[in-house]
């Protein structure tokens, strides 16, 4: 009778113990297994489809390159059409989507390169859109062009100065995503207020380092990918963020361009990337890598992403992949209540284990046994 309790109160422990380590639940991090739950549509390879049917295909490219750092199913499918359009549309892969005026700058011009600033280099290019800008009512827009004047400035040459070309570029750049509606309304207010602080001779530091952040983005970014990417930027801080992981590689690009296209908020995304700047990164693309939600949900919380190659391990065991499920799913939806189921597991899982150990105690003998009370061994 002593061996077989000794040996139910083992098991007992064991599997206890076992459902409390494959629970996925903490207070200042998230397991891979919470954002595989989190899950959600669209995905990075379907999203991407969606968007080379609305002839998008710039922001459908860095969107292909994330899926394939993540080996995503069905990114080799989506490459392959992307290099059928390719074929088809060179202009319009060049260009990144389908926008009249741009392509009708293209058309023109004929640049070689792909890339934003690489086009705006031509002096011809950089007057077309100058006169196009001209026409423009848009406070916004005059007050940029207005810029185009100043003489005292920190980070770049004036633009009548013989090195002014970076100036005249990124002036022109953002005015033009200001005109073509490619500027968020916080976004736009921001722009506004700075380019008119440096018309009333106030520093215009601020306005020179978005400047900035628009030339680093346009050397790495066709007009589809740079208007897209835009879109999600709600202030220049956030835009100074994610500038700065965006071009430490053309990976990073292509993950930052991706979290930023899944996000609800841009500035949440620079949020998350400033409090967590070395492991930031890699967790957001593990978000994008298991589908909108995920990224979300995890952007939401704030916290790091926390993989335990032990649970990751019993995660592939045929037998316990549909408890890790649904323990997983209970921490997305309950996070407090599975941390608690969390703890209670280990605590009974370690009673039991202790009533084993227990067990394996020698009998006393008889003085000694008279001396006991009984339940002091449970307790």
């Amino acid at each position: 009778m002593k061996v077989f309790k000794a040996i139910l109160f083992c098991l007992l422990g064991m599997v206890l113990l076992m459902f409390a380590i494959l629970t996925p639940a903490y207070l200042r991090s998230m397991d891979v297994g919470v954002l595989r739950a989190a899950g959600g549509e669209p995905a990075l390879v379907s999203e991407g489809f969606s968007l080379l049917s609305l002839e998008k295909s710039g922001p459908a490219d860095l969107l292909y390159q994330s899926a394939k750092l993540e080996s995503l199913q069905g990114a080799d499918a989506l490459g392959e059409a992307l290099r059928l359009y390719q074929g088809k549309d060179p202009q319009g892969f060049q260009q990144g989507d389908s926008n009249a005026y741009i392509a009708q700058l293209l058309q023109t011009h004929k640049p070689d390169a792909d890339f934003v600033l690489a086009w705006m280099v031509s002096s011809e290019i950089r007057q077309s859109v100058l006169n196009y800008l001209e026409k423009s009512n848009r406070p916004g827009v005059r007050e940029l062009l207005r810029n185009l004047s100043l003489q005292s400035l920190a980070l770049f040459y004036p633009v009548s100065s013989a090195g002014g070309q970076p100036f005249d570029s990124a002036l022109l750049l953002v005015a033009l995503l200001y005109q073509e509606d490619h500027l968020s309304s916080e976004f736009r207010r921001e722009v506004e207020t700075l380019a008119s602080e440096a018309n009333r001779g106030l520093d215009p530091r601020n306005l020179e380092a978005l400047c900035l952040d628009v030339l680093s983005l346009s050397k790495r970014m066709n007009w589809g990918q740079l208007t897209a990417f835009m879109r999600h930027i709600e202030s220049a801080s956030g835009l100074r963020t994610l500038t700065h992981h965006a071009t430490r590689s053309d990976d990073m690009l292509s993950i930052v361009f991706a979290a930023a296209w899944f996000s609800e908020s841009g500035d949440v995304l620079a949020d998350y990337l400033r409090r967590f700047p070395e492991t930031g990164p890699t967790d957001v693309q593990r978000g994008i890598g298991n589908g909108q939600e995920a990224l979300r949900h995890l952007l939401k919380q704030q916290v790091p992403v926390f993989v335990s190659p032990t649970r990751e391990w019993m995660r592939g065991l045929g037998v316990l992949s549909s408890p890790a499920a649904q323990l997983s799913a209970l921490a997305l939806r309950l996070p407090m209540i599975a941390l608690l189921t969390k703890y209670l597991l280990y605590l009974f899982g370690s009673f039991f284990l202790f009533r084993f150990l227990y067990q394996l105690k020698p009998e006393p003998d008889v003085m000694t046994a008279n001396m006991q009370v009984d339940g002091i061994g449970f307790l």
